[in-house]
């Protein structure tokens, strides 16, 4: 699978388990959902969090994810990679 795909792929979640309102003309993506929630909160939770997001680097993940014992490295690849990517999408949204 090339990035490109990988990308379109990720953008594909949906948050179709959580409420949303009635009549809603699509289901919201995760991303989408995510950010709607923390519009919801105050500016300062808003900048806590990004903040908190913003300091999450690819090589941390790679690192939680290589103590999770059982796991594959194709596993732990693809984890770390749509962690990535998801990252980057919630701090664009």
């Amino acid at each position: 699978m090339s990035d490109a795909q990988f990308c379109d792929w990720a953008r594909k979640g949906n948050a179709y388990r959580f409420e949303r309102p009635t009549g809603a003309e699509r289901i919201p993506t995760l991303v989408e959902f995510a950010a709607t929630a923390l519009s919801m909160r105050s500016r300062g939770v808003q900048s806590f969090w990004m903040t908190r997001l913003q300091a999450v680097g690819q090589q941390a993940v790679s690192e939680l994810v290589a103590r999770v014992p059982g796991m594959s490295q194709l596993a732990r690849n693809f984890v770390v990679e749509l962690t990535t990517i998801n990252r980057e999408r919630l701090l664009h949204a």
